[in-house]
C-alpha cells in the first residue's frame, strides 16, 4: 500500500513538474503557399531553422529557406535562396554548424537535371556560396539524393548518396555514391558503393578514428516481382574510402528496412 501512494505521489509532482515547463506554439506566416521547415539547430539564445518554400510565381520553383527566432518563436531573420530556372530542395534534417560561425545543409538541385547541393550560410542567413555535383551516370541516369551528410573532422563534408544506378533487371537499380568534398565543397573523393541489387543509405557516422560508417539497406527488389530479400546494410570506410567491413543482416531476419540511424558504443562497435 505505501509503495502505491509513493508511486501515485510521484506521478502528481511529474505532471506539475511538466505543466510548469515555458512551451509556445508559433505559426510562421512567411508570405508563400506553402513553408516547410525541415531542420532546426537549438543555440542557448535562438533558433536556427531551414526549410523549403514554393513561390507564387510559376514555374512555381522549390526554394530554400532559412529562419532564425528569438527563444520565443518570435521571427528575427527570414531569408530565401530560390531561382526562376532551378529549385534547391532540402528536405532532410541534415543541418549543421561550423567551427567559424557559418551553417551548412544538404539538400539537391533541380533544373534540366539533378545534383547534390551544398549550402553553407552566414550566421544570420546570407547565403555565402553553394556548391552542386551530379550522379557519376548522368546523363542520362542523372538522379542523385544526398540521403545523409556530415561536417568531416578536417573541416570538409561527407555525403552519403543515392543515386540512380546503371541499368540491371526489371527495375532501374540504385547504388550508394559517398562524396568527400573540402570546406569549400570541392570533391576530394567520390566512390560508388553497391552492385547489381539495390542499395540505399540512410544514416552515417564518423567514428573517433575518422572512419566513414554507412547504414542502409540492400535488397533485389529492382530484380523480381517476388521472394524479395531487404536487408540491413552497413558498411564500414576509412578517410579516403577504402572498405574497412560490411555487415548485412541475415535473410533468416526477414523483410529489414535499413539502418535509419546509428549510436556509437563504448565498445567502439
Amino acid at each position: 500500500m505505501i509503495s502505491r501512494i509513493f508511486f501515485l505521489t510521484l506521478l502528481l509532482l511529474s505532471s506539475r513538474l511538466l505543466v510548469g515547463q515555458n512551451t509556445f506554439n508559433q505559426r510562421f506566416s512567411l508570405g508563400f503557399p506553402a513553408s516547410i521547415l525541415s531542420n532546426i539547430i537549438v543555440t542557448d539564445s535562438c533558433y536556427y531553422f531551414t526549410g523549403v518554400i514554393v513561390d507564387s510565381i510559376p514555374p512555381h520553383r522549390i526554394g530554400n529557406l532559412f529562419l532564425k527566432t528569438d527563444l520565443d518563436g518570435n521571427q528575427l531573420v527570414v531569408k530565401t535562396l530560390r531561382s526562376p530556372l532551378k529549385s534547391f530542395q532540402t528536405w532532410h534534417p541534415d543541418f549543421f554548424s561550423v567551427d567559424d560561425g557559418s551553417f551548412a545543409v544538404a539538400g539537391y538541385s533541380l533544373d534540366s537535371i539533378s545534383k547534390a547541393l551544398l549550402i553553407i550560410y552566414s550566421s544570420d542567413g546570407d547565403t555565402l556560396f553553394t556548391r552542386t555535383f551530379p550522379n557519376l551516370y548522368g546523363p542520362p541516369n542523372d538522379f542523385i539524393w544526398p540521403r545523409a551528410f556530415l561536417p568531416y573532422p578536417d573541416g570538409g563534408y561527407i555525403f552519403a548518396c543515392h543515386i540512380q544506378g546503371l541499368p540491371s533487371g526489371i527495375y532501374a537499380n540504385a547504388d550508394i555514391l559517398l562524396v568527400k568534398t573540402d570546406s569549400s565543397g570541392t570533391i576530394e573523393w567520390q566512390k560508388k558503393l553497391g552492385d547489381d541489387w539495390w542499395e540505399r543509405p540512410y544514416s552515417l557516422f564518423i567514428n573517433n578514428e575518422g572512419n566513414i560508417i554507412i547504414g542502409g539497406s540492400k535488397s533485389n527488389t529492382n530484380l523480381t516481382t517476388s521472394n524479395y530479400t531487404h536487408q540491413t546494410q552497413i558498411l564500414k570506410l576509412d578517410s579516403i574510402g577504402n572498405i574497412l567491413s560490411t555487415y548485412l543482416s541475415p535473410p533468416s531476419l526477414g523483410l529489414r528496412y535499413g539502418a535509419a540511424d546509428m549510436v556509437l558504443l563504448e565498445d567502439g562497435s
